[in-house]
């Protein structure tokens, strides 16, 4: 779209379609990673289920399996037994030609966002997201957020920049593949010798959720002055500011969510008054006068404050003025 839209000079704010490989093919991203030294999970790039499966006693259990191109649904499953692996390999090639087997890491999660303008970019506050529907459940596109991190330290986020963005941006570069946009990096922190290092899970070329709707309300600089700099490469002179407060946001999702989409359900949002939280509303559909859940994530109640105790507070009072049938919500949004 992004092409097609600069072809016929419309201004867009989006990667081209080959900078948005990364998210849109994972062995092309750790493919790149390895060529330039990325710190990354050890990985193989299977093509039928027979030959995924014979891979797997190299990486031990639980193993990470990705759909190699974009998924609806569950493109990335942590098979905790072989015979979890058979049948998510099973399901994953139904859709796609390629998986990617990655070793699990264990630490903490965290979300890296950039606006992008080939070489140069604007880093925004870390996140953490909780993918998980619970603690131990399956993975989503995401249950919640909140930001800044208190994870992410100046000497952390010069190793992110240093060993991540930048090499990554270099390589993108050198392939006379700029990137412009948002560059969002999904990194795992793991401890080693008292000291947590980052490796690279994943990218995606946009403003990711539920992260976004806990960034965009720090952002004291407006959004199209942020935007209209990266398109014309002006981002060295844009002085990021920033709100001093924190964002907590959590996921309300429909009954079947992740594993099938729900229908049908009315929702009903008592009057809302907050001057320290909002809903951003997702699967929603109105008809009649009546709020019907229409998909899997319905809805984000964002709080902010002072401290992130202060956001977590306002978000889960919004969390009770929402109601419909077989709501599910983590109630741990904020604990680390």
């Amino acid at each position: 779209m992004a092409d097609f839209l600069q072809e016929a000079g419309v201004v867009v704010f989006g990667p081209s379609k080959r900078a948005s490989m990364l998210e849109g093919s994972k062995s092309f991203t750790k493919e790149l990673a390895t060529a330039h030294h990325i710190p990354t999970a050890p990985y193989a790039i299977a093509t039928n289920p027979q030959e995924a499966l014979e891979m797997i006693p190299s990486f031990g259990c639980p193993v990470v399996l990705k759909a190699d191109g974009l998924a609806q649904g569950k493109g990335v499953v942590v098979a905790q037994n072989e015979n979890e692996a058979k049948i998510a390999l099973e399901n994953l090639f139904k859709a796609h030609s390629k998986v990617v087997l990655e070793k699990f890491l264990e630490g903490f999660e965290l979300s890296v966002f950039a606006f992008v303008s080939g070489q140069d970019f604007l880093l925004l506050p870390a996140c953490h997201d909780y993918k998980k529907l619970h603690p131990n459940g399956p993975n989503t596109g995401g249950m919640g957020a909140f930001a800044p991190s208190p994870l992410c330290d100046d000497a952390l986020q010069e190793k992110i920049i240093e060993r991540i963005l930048k090499p990554t941006l270099q390589a993108l570069n050198a392939n006379d593949t700029p990137f412009v946009g948002v560059l969002y990096a999904g990194l795992m922190l793991v401890e080693q010798e008292g000291v947590l290092e980052p490796y690279l899970l994943e990218f995606n070329v946009r403003f990711g959720d539920p992260e976004c709707s806990v960034l965009l309300p720090l952002l004291k600089t407006p959004l199209l002055d942020l935007l209209e700099a990266t398109l014309q490469g002006n981002l060295d002179q844009i002085q990021l500011e920033l709100h001093p407060q924190h964002a907590l946001g959590v996921v309300l999702a429909s009954k079947d969510y992740p594993h099938q989409i729900s229908q049908g359900q009315s929702v009903y949002i008592d009057p809302i008054d907050e001057k320290n939280a909002h809903l951003d509303l997702g699967k929603i559909t109105q008809e009649n006068g009546v709020f019907l859940v229409t998909g899997g994530r319905v809805c984000v109640c964002v709080g902010w404050g002072k401290s992130l105790a202060e956001a977590k507070s306002h978000a889960y009072h919004l969390v009770k003025k929402v109601q419909f049938e077989g709501m599910q919500f983590r109630e741990d949004i904020g604990v680390l």
